[in-house]
């Protein structure tokens, strides 16, 4: 550096020409100190310039003793040395110049400071190639010269810090020198000179390669971008011509800057173009740059509401960075899911990992070109192990990979960490359990509507054990599945969760596990294409809490090759978990082949309890055992029969049907068993308890076993049950009701060797009760039972239309109760031998039953031993013992059971006054021995006008066995035709003439003889008895009421023929049912894969043939259907014809009308259930036998028992007291109402002895009080009631006098 400078001032040396006495004028000769170099403390390099150039230049410098002289134009370098200075080095500078006045000159002095004040000289440097950016790191406060070691020269002014300069293209390392001069204020200045060595980067030969585009930019919120250009350079540019690469105009600019606005981010290719001053152009340079509006951390990271999960956060992702195809974005969550693109999950769940930290994170990374940007946000978390994802599937064999762990399956995370303290196990979605595994003990905690999905994928075909689609295990040894809120009341919004549901022929072993809080604990109703395997259920000692559902199958068969000892256990209001809602605790449907069979475990391990109903099985064949059942949930609906049921069983499909138990407990529950049957099919309930009294027992029940079936055929057997009914409202020990029946002889309904007690209560009480309503032949059987009560209004055994009902061996105990011991309605040709009625208002109540055989019985300690009422006739009484009754032993109602003439004679023991009392005593006369007296064991006295006995000379002939059991009895079947002509012909003569016959009884008798005349048309050419008998009563009210219960047993009949034709293809689909059943067995137990493919192709065939059947069946059902209710709908029209004229005829039209409509199925209106209680509660010599018809289908219909000794108080009297017995209202005679029925005027006639207080009321069947109301003194009084406003029905007169009152029934009609 310095050698440049030396030859610069050796250039321009020449011999200073000095000016006489010049002036001095340092204005005109002012120079400047270009730049001083220190080379040492004695030599020095120093350039000067002139500030007015174009004549020539003096100088002299002087150092010490050392002085030059040197004559140029312009500046001059020159280096000077005084190696003798010791001193300061002081420089002294003389310019001299010539000039139009003279020489002139200025001479300055200069203390040079070399390297001693740099301090404020100091600088950095930034380097654009080899272009270099000086600046000081203080304002300067005189002027800086630079000599940048290249021989250039610059400056930097005072007061500022900065200067530029262009290197050589080469670069390379330069001293540069830095020379500041300051003024003093005295005649010697200052000099700061001060160097460093720096290293300059090289230029390209490129012009575009020496130059930066710089941006700076603006994100508006959108995807537009505001973008502000600089073009770095160092070039001499006049003006830029800008292209932005977007389609835009392009842009020209006098400056390096330049501003634009793009649509969308992206990378683009920007083009400027540089020109000089006169235009030429100096290059054109493009540079790609990508439009990115912000940085990666710019995006929101926020948890929202709700979150779809009741325990799981939901976070809301929204990126506000550099969206644009160009670039690349990742989105990296903790629990390991990654995820590409510009927009991340609008919502993100996170699942399938574990939390230890209680906070979870999202990392972000923008690729954009070459850049690489990432920013990661975290927010507070629960702190868990999460599985799935609400409304999402997650599989077992998934895999889970969260920050900072390796990768593992599903079902491995949950073994791992399910039993974690202070790490709850949360479990979302669906879990699909898709391998054969066996879960630890831990706890999992369910979210709303979870669901766990155990499915195998299963095709039918041979799965060796390699094959994934085989069957799999769920397996569970003390695992704990419960909802999210057991664990903590914060996760209430949990319940429910869905349950475990199956899909395929799956196994479940489970070994005291623990589920609670299920809407279907474990639904098995498989959606498989093909479900010829069978799940298989292995449950020992598990618990199962406040489930809505237990085990639930629709459609799905499923062995059960283990369960024991299993509790399930419904909420307990109010401490339950989730809410009360409960159903059952297994719940079947449709199933048919193979039957679903619970092991018989010899106990009642099992517990059900709080629960609607133990076993709910509809359409299914079913045997269950070893359950004990309990403690309803009582807080249930329980006014439907499919509620507060032990065992619920349900049947309509018209197919064979069975249910079978035992070793079954149920206690504190509506009913222990109830079956609904419907329609075509042989439907079987099998309760047959393998220790009587003992295995199945039902205790503080309201009913129960209570049957009702329509128009199917029953299979029914009930043995050895122990009942003891819960003392409330109307209880039912067993109770089977039925509507239009099938009645060939595969029918049974056998109620055998039970033990009932009725517990009382307010309501009445039934021990067994068979209510049929058609008059077919049937096959019920009663027999050997214990039946007791404690309570009045009740009976211990009814049967009503029980043609051919044997009722053996019972032992029927009603003492101290107003109950009755046996009531046998409109049942003929029935057996009641050897039982044994003890107590209560009456042994025996026989009502309208004919050809009966009563034998070998036992009455005593009641107030009326038997009560006959209405046509018993051509019936045997033989070998019965009465003991004792505070009444009559035999009170024949103004009925007729026929002459006993045979040496089987009745027994009457510790005799209480007269033990007969009957109307007409020739007709229902009895042998005796002739050598007994009246009074004697075999001769009782009677209140017959005459002897009730005919005495002969036969002696006693006792039984040959103390009670056999009688079946088939004929007693009248077997008569031979003129037999029967004979006994018709009879009754016609003598009984209809007997004095004192009312309407009621006489219309009574009239039907059964013209019934009998129309099953036997000859009979009318035979005899012109019965020839004009018949033509009395043509299309009158006998006549057709006759037609009605004939039509009646012609429907039943036709069902008949319907159920035979179709059972003989039931026969085939059950055969084929047993044979899938077979197949499915050997499938599973298939050695190799051909003999697999053989069954399997068997087993399609088969259930080809059971498809097609079905489909066949099912026609022939809804065909069967039509028919039937065609029928029922001809014999509806008929009775709607019937005219009546008197009370009993009104209400046997009324009570068949209801009797079709139960037998459709179809509930009554609330006028008519209100009219059928009001007949009910008719008395017999109102009503007629119709009224004990209506009494039953009450009990049918609304499982109520109605008293008929009495005529009990009606409900629009119910406030006042019961009425009182004619002859208990002192002073009254009689009291008669005509006409009855009447259209428009009602006479009331009352006699008295003596002048009484009377008052009258009258009430419709509501209890609506009409507003006649009469009060006057009377002793023999008549009463016109106008009635023309009051509508058609019935209504009540009731008489109080002297705080006793009495009703009857009056019917107003206008047909």
């Amino acid at each position: 550096m310095s050698g440049a400078f030396i030859t610069k001032m050796l250039a321009k040396e020449s011999p200073c020409n000095v000016i006489a006495e010049p002036t001095e004028d340092c204005v005109k000769a002012k120079f400047t100190i270009q730049g001083i170099r220190c080379i040492s403390a004695t030599k020095f390099e120093v350039c000067v310039q002139a500030s007015q150039a174009g004549t020539p230049n003096y100088w002299e410098f002087k150092l010490g003793n050392v002085t030059q002289t040197i004559s140029q134009l312009g500046s001059v370098c020159i280096s000077i040395e005084d190696p003798n200075l010791t001193g300061p080095p002081i420089l002294s500078i003389k310019h001299i110049k010539d000039g139009p006045m003279g020489t002139i000159f200025c001479t300055k002095s200069f203390n040079l400071l070399c390297g001693t004040n740099c301090d404020d000289l100091e600088f950095t440097t930034e380097y654009f190639f080899c272009h270099a950016d000086f600046t000081l790191n203080y304002p300067a406060s005189n002027a800086v010269l630079w000599d940048f070691g290249d021989g250039s020269l610059g400056i930097t002014p005072a007061g500022q810090n900065a200067v530029s300069h262009n290197f050589p293209t080469t670069g390379g390392d330069f001293t540069i020198c830095q020379t500041q001069v300051i003024d003093t204020g005295q005649d010697t200045l200052d000099v700061n000179v001060c160097s460093k060595m720096i290293s300059v980067p090289p230029c390209s030969e490129n012009i575009c390669d020496n130059m930066i585009l710089e941006m700076n930019k603006t994100c508006n919120g959108s995807e537009e971008s505001y973008v502000e250009f600089h073009i770095k350079h160092y070039q001499n540019v006049a003006t830029y011509r800008w292209n932005f690469a977007d389609g835009t105009p392009s842009h020209t600019s006098i400056t390096p800057d330049a501003m634009h606005t793009y649509d969308k981010s992206g990378c683009y290719d920007i083009c400027i173009t540089l020109y000089g001053g006169h235009g030429d152009l100096i290059a054109t340079c493009c540079y790609r740059k990508c439009i990115n509006c912000c940085s990666a951390d710019d995006f929101d990271f926020y948890s929202v509401l709700p979150t779809g999960s009741c325990f799981n956060q939901k976070f809301v992702l929204e990126n506000h960075c550099g969206k644009g195809s160009n670039l690349k974005h990742i989105w990296e969550f903790e629990d390991g899911k990654v995820y590409y693109g510009e927009n991340p999950p609008a919502e993100y769940v996170f699942s399938n990992f574990v939390n230890e930290d209680h906070e979870v994170c999202v990392r972000h990374t923008i690729i954009c070109c070459k850049d690489t940007i990432t920013a990661t946000k975290c927010l507070p978390f629960t702190k868990g192990v999460f599985v799935g994802y609400a409304g999402k599937t997650t599989k077992a064999t998934d895999f889970a990979s969260w920050w900072g762990h390796p990768a593992i399956r599903i079902y491995q995370m949950i073994d791992q960490y399910s039993n974690v303290p202070g790490l709850p196990l949360f479990m979302d979605g669906t879990y699909h359990h898709d391998l054969s595994h066996t879960y630890p003990s831990g706890t999992w905690n369910m979210g709303y509507s979870a669901v766990i999905y155990v499915n195998s994928d299963a095709i039918i075909k041979y799965k060796p054990e390699s094959n994934p689609n085989a069957p799999i295990t769920f397996g569970l040894e003390g695992t704990v599945i419960q909802d999210a809120k057991r664990f903590h009341p914060q996760y209430g919004t949990c319940c429910r969760w869905e349950g475990i549901r199956n899909n395929g022929p799956n196994r479940f072993e489970w070994d005291a596990a623990q589920i609670t809080d299920a809407k279907k604990m474990l639904d098995l109703s498989t959606n498989a294409i093909y479900n010829n395997e069978l799940a298989v259920l292995k449950i020992e000692d598990c618990r199962f809490y406040e489930n809505i559902y237990g085990i639930y199958s629709k459609g799905f068969s499923f062995t059960v090759p283990s369960f024991s000892n299993n509790v399930y256990d419904g909420p307990h209001h109010p401490h339950e978990t989730c809410d009360c809602d409960v159903e059952d605790a297994i719940h079947l449907e449709n199933i048919s082949s193979p039957p679903v069979v619970f092991p018989n475990n010899k106990t009642t391990d099992n517990e059900i309890l709080v629960y609607q109903n133990g076993l709910f099985a509809k359409n299914s064949n079913v045997k269950f055992y070893s359950f004990n059942i309990h403690d309803q949930a009582t807080y249930a609906l329980l006014d439907k029969d499919n509620i507060g049921n032990g065992i619920y069983y349900e049947t309509n499909k018209g197919l064979n049907y069975s249910l079978t138990c035992d070793y079954i407990k149920v206690k504190d529950f509506k009913a222990g068993i109830t079956q609904r049957s419907v329609g075509l099919g042989s439907q079987s309930l099998m309760a047959i308890a393998d220790v009587p009294y003992s295995s199945i027992w039902f205790e503080n029940v309201t009913k129960g076993i209570d049957i009702d079936a329509t128009n199917v055929m029953l299979n029914t057997r009930v043995l050895g049950t122990k009942i003891i009914t819960n003392g409330g409202e109307d209880n039912l020990g067993i109770v089977v009701k039925l509507n239009g029946v099938v009645t060939n002889n595969s029918n049974m309904v056998q109620i055998d060797n039970n033990d009932i007690y009725c517990n009382g209560g307010l309501g009445t009480k039934v021990g067994i009760g068979i209510l049929n309503n058609n008059l077919n032949k049937q096959y019920f059987s009663v027999s050997r039972n214990r039946v007791s009560h404690n309570y009045d209004l009740g009976v211990g055994v009814i049967v009503s239309n029980g043609r051919n009902s044997n009722i053996n061996s019972n032992s029927i105990d009603v003492k101290n109760t107003s109950s009755n011991g046996l009531e046998i309605i409109n049942s003929d040709f029935s057996k009641i031998s050897c039982n044994t009625f003890e107590g209560g208002e009456m042994g025996v109540r026989w009502v309208n039953s004919k050809y009966a055989l009563l034998s070998q019985n036992f009455t005593g300690d009641n107030k009326i031993g038997w009560s006959i009422e209405g046509a018993c006739d051509s019936s045997k009484i033989e070998w019965n013992r009465f003991d004792y009754t505070k009444s009559y032993s035999l009170q024949y109602n103004s009925s007729i059971a026929g002459k006993q003439s045979h040496r089987r004679y009745n027994s009457w023991t510790s005799q209480n006054g007269k033990e007969i009392s009957a109307v007409y005593p020739l007709q229902n006369q009895m042998w005796c021995d002739g050598s007994q007296t009246v009074g004697t064991v075999h001769r009782p006295l009677s209140d017959a006008a005459g002897d009730f006995f005919n005495a002969t000379v036969y002696t006693y002939l006792s039984p040959q066995d103390s009670c056999p059991v009688l079946q088939n009895h004929d007693n009248g079947d077997n008569l031979d035709g003129e037999g029967v002509l004979q006994n018709c012909i009879n009754r016609i003569n003598d009984t209809l003439s007997l004095a004192g016959y009312t309407d009621v009884q006489r219309c009574n008798t009239e039907q059964s003889l013209f019934q009998s005349i129309r099953e036997n048309p000859a009979w009318m050419v035979s005899s012109t008895v019965i020839s004009q008998f018949a033509g009395q009563h043509i299309s009158d009210f006998v006549d057709k009421s006759v037609a009605v219960q004939m039509m009646m047993s012609q429907v039943q009949a036709e069902a008949d023929t319907l159920q035979s034709y179709l059972s003989t293809y039931l026969v085939v689909f059950d055969s084929l049912q047993e044979i899938r059943a077979q197949l499915i067995e050997d499938l599973n137990t298939a050695p190799d894969s051909v003999t697999y493919a053989a069954i399997s192709e068997q087993l399609s065939e088969n259930d080809t043939l059971l498809t097609e059947l079905r489909g066949y069946i099912d026609n022939l059902n809804v065909q069967n259907a039509s028919v039937i209710s065609a029928m029922l709908g001809a014999i509806e029209s008929l009775n709607a014809s019937i005219s009546v004229s008197g009370l009993h005829e009104y209400c046997e039209k009324n009570v068949n009308q209801y009797y079709l409509k139960a037998w459709r199925g179809d509930s009554l209106s609330s006028g008519e259930k209100d009219d059928l209680w009001d007949i009910a509660n008719t008395c017999y010599e109102d009503g007629g036998k119709v009224v004990d018809q209506a009494r039953a289908l009450w009990l049918q219909l609304y499982d109520q028992y109605l008293m008929p000794a009495e005529c009990v108080e009606s409900r629009a009297t119910s406030n006042d007291s019961y009425d009182e017995k004619m002859e208990d209202i002192k002073g009254i005679h009689t009291i008669s109402l005509y006409p009855n029925p009447t259209a428009d005027v009602l006479n009331i006639v009352l006699k008295a002895e003596d002048d009484v207080m009377a008052e009258f009321r009258i009430f419709d069947i509501r209890g609506h009080e009409m507003p006649q109301h009469f009060k006057r003194s009377i002793n023999s009084l008549q009463l016109i009631l106008d009635v023309k406003s009051f509508a058609e029905g019935m209504y009540y007169v009731r008489l109080n006098i002297e705080g006793k009152s009495i009703s009857r029934k009056f019917l107003v009609l206008r047909r």
